[in-house]
């Protein structure tokens, strides 16, 4: 089901919202006139600031807020509407962010995605998930991806919307951003939902010298709740001796990502919904996750053979534990303790000896202040080998509120109101933007079941 930001609801489901608002805002306005209250008593002057117009217009204005807080379907929560909620209900949240190379195929019938994405039944609150190569990435591809690749992303949407349908859990899809082979595709939980706001996207093409998105970034960043966070699937160039063009890419989309300007001084003009209004930057946020195919290299030439033992005892020549990329120095990587996730011949999991094995699939992140994330999983999926060369990771994080820093969290990343302002998307396909709101571009914007409850 599509819901546009401008669809009709029913009338049950206007009922429901008018009677959560009616709710919402006297619990609000009881909220305040007990403070005032407070406040009285405590200054000589407190009752007469009580029972002026000023604090009757700042009651009015607060259950205006928290009435928006209802149009669940509409428009996302405003965040001074979400700062009102208990950060305990909140925090921790689980974030589960997976990430897989297609090898221009669609993902087989026969792989285990739920596996993936939740082995032995274990939920998360939030699936960030990020593939490469969604379409073949060939000159064929690069003049008539369109059609194509709304058509791949499609699919893959149904078949991770149906998969986590299998967890008897309500998921709705945040938001989904592509470019050519990359895609990125964001799922919350019902309620939590709600509380994701100022959502923002963006690309970033890096082949070719920036002409082609065939390698490259795609990016949301969002306030969750009352944090600010960033992911960023990315594909980096490709080729053992490929380092330095590693580094270049990895260091642009950092630099543009968001950014009015590329790093060369050129404009990026706000299209396809990307704003590019220069007002973030990903390693400025409170979490922020760059995962995807970096497309790390053993430092071993290929006409040399490999030195016997286990493939493990190889990590220690990979690039990114070298520190040959150097532009990834801010982020933190957990232990890597699966075996290298390229290449592979698919339909098995035997080794394709015309590669040296590597560990190209990985997830880096950062932290600032107020914030605390730990790390309960990192690995690869073996087991899901019929689809690609590649094998799939995940990495599983518990994101808590840092207890030296707990006003942190209401400050984030600011934001002007009066520059979220509504926005007008043009598009030519269908896996483009589907709806536009004043909080923000949203990509196919999509609610499964009935409306979801306010999360308290």
């Amino acid at each position: 089901v599509l819901i546009m930001a401008s669809s009709e609801p029913s009338g049950a489901v206007r009922k429901k919202r008018t009677d959560d608002a009616k709710s919402i805002r006297a619990r609000a306005l009881s909220e305040r006139k007990n403070q005032a209250m407070q406040r009285a008593a405590s200054s000589n002057s407190g009752r007469q600031a009580c029972r002026g117009p000023r604090c009757k217009t700042r009651l009015k204005a607060d259950a205006g807020l928290l009435e928006n807080a209802c149009k669940v379907l509409v428009a996302p929560v405003r965040r001074k509407a979400v700062r009102l909620a208990s950060l305990e209900t909140l925090l921790p949240l689980q974030i589960r962010v997976c990430s897989w190379n297609l090898h221009g195929s669609r993902v087989d019938a026969r792989d285990d995605v739920l596996s993936w994405l939740a082995p032995q039944g274990r939920l998360a609150d939030m699936y960030v998930i990020g593939v490469q190569e969604l379409l073949e990435l060939s000159a064929k591809t690069f003049m008539s991806h369109t059609k194509e690749g709304a058509r791949r992303l499609r699919g893959l949407e149904a078949r991770l919307s149906w998969e986590l349908e299998q967890l008897n859990e309500r998921f709705d899809i945040v938001c989904t951003v592509s470019m050519v082979g990359l895609a990125l595709i964001i799922f919350a939980r019902q309620g939590l939902s709600q509380c994701i706001t100022e959502i923002d996207i963006d690309r970033v093409k890096t082949g070719l010298e920036g002409n082609y998105g065939n390698k490259g970034c795609v990016c949301a960043r969002m306030i969750i709740g009352t944090f600010s966070a960033c992911f960023m699937n990315v594909h980096l160039a490709s080729g053992q001796n490929a380092v330095e063009e590693r580094n270049r890419d990895l260091q642009q989309v950092l630099v543009e990502a968001f950014q009015a300007r590329s790093s060369r001084g050129n404009l990026r003009n706000p299209k396809h919904g990307f704003r590019r209004e220069s007002r973030h930057h990903p390693v400025h946020h409170q979490f922020c996750v760059v995962f995807g195919d970096f497309n790390s290299r053993l430092d071993l030439p290929q006409e040399e053979a490999l030195p016997p033992g286990p493939l493990q005892d190889l990590l220690p020549r990979d690039q990114l534990v070298l520190g040959l990329m150097a532009n990834e120095a801010s982020f933190m990587e957990g232990s890597v303790e699966f075996a290298p996730t390229y290449k592979y011949v698919p339909g098995t999991r035997g080794r394709d000896p015309s590669r040296h094995p590597a560990w190209c699939d990985r997830t880096l992140y950062k932290t600032e202040a107020g914030i605390v994330a730990q790390q309960l999983e990192y690995t690869s999926f073996p087991r899901l080998c019929f689809t690609s060369d590649h094998q799939p990771i995940a990495a599983h994080f518990v994101v808590n509120a840092d207890a030296q820093f707990p006003s942190c969290l209401f400050d984030g990343i600011q934001e002007d109101p009066e520059a979220l302002q509504p926005i007008t998307v043009n598009s030519d396909t269908d896996s483009e933007v589907q709806a536009a709101c004043s909080d923000g571009a949203i990509l196919k914007q999509k609610f499964y079941g009935k409306i979801a409850e306010p999360f308290d």
